[in-house]
């Protein structure tokens, strides 16, 4: 009795277990890097940085605004400022009046050949000592421009430990910048949404309102830069670059792969269920003034819709007879011989019957 109730327990943990990495709604933490800046306030710890393990569902306004109470009961809620500005600071430029704390959201990092053997939302969160963040800039001195135009900064921290550990915080040891040009970030961002798509069309259940969502996403882009734009700005023959060449090539292939994601998407996931969300997909294009992309391409949209329900409707009626040919017809010869019997058996009777008389 005591083995099977071991072997049960053992039975529904492998089950939560699994139920678990299939969803991938573990909960293991989220990170956020937290500089503190005012000598006359942090002594030592001035100029500091830190890496701050949280809660998974914990957002930056929620930390800013714990770390903004607890530094404001110690030193007077008018003398701290939370700076939620991922750029770097300038001690010189503060004002030595006040506290300041810098929040920024971090994501852990690992090189290209280190990513594939990250399987698993554990092994992602664990012996991690390398944490990245994004600043968006221009050379005009914009934060934000044109996709022709839109650099990105990637800043490295490494951390003197690694997560976890036996405190909840843990100082940044060294950081590193890597800059990169508009075609470089273009690349990036769509590396980062085919792989996106990948991972949702992996399990064998596809959860079909996230890839509605993230379709939405990629093909209708009301604010930031899509496909369509990346394609304009760096692909286009008309407008020979030769210093973005090679990039240009390598960017080639990543659309590649990401229309032969679409496609596959396309064959096993959209059918008529999905012809409502395209409608309305269609609908709000008319609508809206920013997505000449999804304008232009609306007709060859619509001719896959009705290609793949084409193909939908020959593979039912391939069924159809398929079971018409293997089920109707036997049963049809069935009740033709039962019927034929039974008058042969009446008729014998009838016989009998006669022969009694």
């Amino acid at each position: 009795m005591i083995l099977f109730r071991l072997y049960d327990t053992l039975t529904r943990a492998y089950n939560k277990i699994m139920e678990v990495m299939q969803s991938g709604r573990r909960l293991l933490g989220t990170y956020f890097r937290v500089a503190f800046y005012g000598q006359g306030f942090f002594e030592e710890e001035d100029g500091k940085e830190y890496i701050y393990k949280e809660p998974k569902l914990t957002g930056l306004s929620e930390i800013s605004q714990r770390l903004l109470a607890l530094y404001g009961d110690k030193f007077g809620p008018e003398n701290v400022r939370i700076i939620q500005d991922s750029n770097k600071v300038n001690p010189k430029e503060l004002d030595g009046k006040f506290a300041y704390v810098q929040v920024t959201f971090v994501k852990p990092y690992f090189e290209e050949k280190e990513a594939p053997e990250q399987k698993t939302d554990f092994e992602k969160c664990h012996n991690i000592g390398r944490f990245v963040f994004e600043t968006p800039y221009t050379l005009s001195g914009k934060k934000h421009g044109g996709v022709e135009e839109q650099c990105k900064r990637r800043t490295v921290l490494t951390t003197s430990n690694t997560f976890p550990y036996v405190k909840k915080r843990v100082e940044v040891a060294s950081e590193r910048h890597v800059d990169l040009r508009p075609v470089d970030v273009a690349i990036d961002e769509m590396r980062a949404r085919t792989a996106e798509l990948t991972k949702l069309c992996s399990p064998r259940e596809v959860d079909m309102i996230q890839l509605q969502l993230k379709l939405q996403g990629c093909v209708s882009v009301q604010v930031n830069a899509g496909p369509m734009a990346y394609a304009r700005a760096f692909l286009d023959d008309s407008k020979p670059n030769q210093s973005i060449s090679k990039k240009a090539k390598e960017l080639k292939d990543i659309f590649r792969t990401c229309l032969a994601q679409f496609r596959y998407i396309g064959k096993r996931s959209i059918g008529r269920v999905q012809d409502t969300w395209a409608s309305k997909l269609f609908s709000s294009d008319r609508k809206s003034q920013t997505m000449p992309a999804m304008r232009c391409n609306r007709a060859s949209m619509r001719s896959v819709v009705t290609k793949l329900r084409q193909e939908e409707s020959s593979a039912l009626g391939i069924i159809t007879i398929i079971i018409i040919i293997l089920i109707i017809i036997p049963i049809t010869i069935l009740i033709l011989i039962i019927l034929i019997l039974t008058i042969i058996f009446l008729i014998i009777i009838l016989i009998i019957i006669i022969i009694m008389d």
